[in-house]
């Protein structure tokens, strides 16, 4: 195992370890884009509470998956915008 010491914190390698890497997407992810979404969440919200109340784990579950899904579709789609 080798340790080297980088700006901040230590790097070990290790022969035939196994890495985790954790990439930031913050500012790959369009302003727009995210508050276009969050306005579709909220304007989801505010129409099944206004029909029926609070929404039930089934409702927010789907709702989950969907902006996950147009999540994923805009940070797929934005390299080609740049």
């Amino acid at each position: 195992m080798e340790i080297r010491k980088r700006a901040r914190l230590p790097h070990w390698d290790i022969e035939q370890g196994t890495y985790f890497v954790t990439f930031c997407l913050f500012d790959a992810f369009p302003a727009e884009e995210r508050r276009h979404i969050e306005e579709q969440r909220k304007a989801h919200i505010a129409l099944i509470e206004k029909e029926r109340g609070r929404m039930t784990p089934a409702e927010a579950a789907a709702l989950n998956r969907t902006i996950r899904t147009e999540t994923e579709r805009v940070l797929i789609v934005a390299p080609d915008r740049v």
